[in-house]
């Protein structure tokens, strides 16, 4: 019975609440730079309405030609990084007197 909630301050209306324990994403130069390239495609148009399309050579240093053999001796693998961020805690609520939003992370 909703329609009797705001005579109660106390009452809560809507709580939600979000927890991340670990996210981690891995990546190399290229493939962040294929990632940028991308989103500016998106969000970036020419002045005709065209989009800029995506480098080959930095396609190629992504992505792995089927049935190409790799160079002898194989190549040292690219420097790659690591974002972390652990214990991220996220709350809404809310009550007829307002709304509450609050949150903590433990480490980035």
């Amino acid at each position: 019975m909703p329609q009797y909630w705001t005579k109660r301050s106390s009452v809560l209306m809507t709580e939600c609440i979000f927890e991340l324990p670990n996210f981690t994403v891995q990546a190399t130069r290229p493939q962040i730079l294929l990632l940028q390239a991308m989103l500016q495609s998106w969000t970036h148009s020419l002045g005709d309405g065209s989009f800029p399309g995506v480098n080959e050579a930095l396609l190629s240093h992504v992505y792995t030609t089927p049935g190409v053999k790799s160079p002898s001796p194989p190549p040292p693998p690219p420097p790659t990084l690591e974002a972390s961020v652990q214990n991220v805690e996220l709350k809404f609520c809310s009550r007829a007197t307002g709304t509450c939003v609050g949150g903590t992370v433990g480490s980035c």
